[in-house]
Parts: C-alpha cells; structure tokens; sequence
C-alpha cells in the first residue's frame, strides 16, 4: 500500500511540488498560452466522465476559475461521486496499492 500526500499550489509555485512532506524540483517547461483555449468545456468534460463505467474513488477539480471548478464538483457531487474542488494549499491524502 502506498499512500501520497498532495499539496495543491497555486501556478506562481509550480516550480516545486511537495511529496511526502519534501519539497521536489519539477523539471519541466512550464509555459502560458494566452490564445482562446483549445481543450473541451464543462459540457465536454461532463459528456466524458459520464461514460465511467463507475465513479473515480476521488475526484479533484482543479482546472478552471475557482467558481467554475467549484459548480464542476457540485454536479458530480449530485451525480453521487465523491469531488471537490480545493483550494490553494489544500492538502489531500491518497492510498492506493500496486
């Protein structure tokens, strides 16, 4: 059994991401695009996840303005799965086995 603790960081510090209580260099490009976006809507992301066959055991939504993420997670959450929407600094325990 592994268990990972998440800390969700704001993008002003992307630069590091903390695992297991140590704070790990991310060692990759990161880039803003300031074009119209090209990935899909919440009715995109809605049409996707209701082809699960069966909910996620957790869902974070953290892609979007903070209210928008916030409403995604309401309607899952009324789809009766288990999702939030956290807030900056918020932390997460995950367990899974391998």
């Amino acid at each position: 059994m592994n268990t990972w603790t998440l800390t969700f960081l704001g993008a002003s510090q992307t630069e590091i991401l903390r695992i297991h209580g140590e704070h790990v260099p991310v060692r990759a490009s990161i880039h803003t695009v300031d074009t119209p976006s090209g990935h899909g809507d919440r009715e995109d992301l809605l049409l996707w996840l209701s082809g699960f066959s069966s909910p996620p055991k957790d869902v974070f939504v953290v892609h979007g303005e903070p209210e928008a993420s916030h409403a995604l997670a309401q309607t899952l959450q009324m789809w009766g799965w288990k999702a939030q929407a956290p807030e900056i600094g918020q932390n997460a325990v995950l367990t899974t086995t391998f």
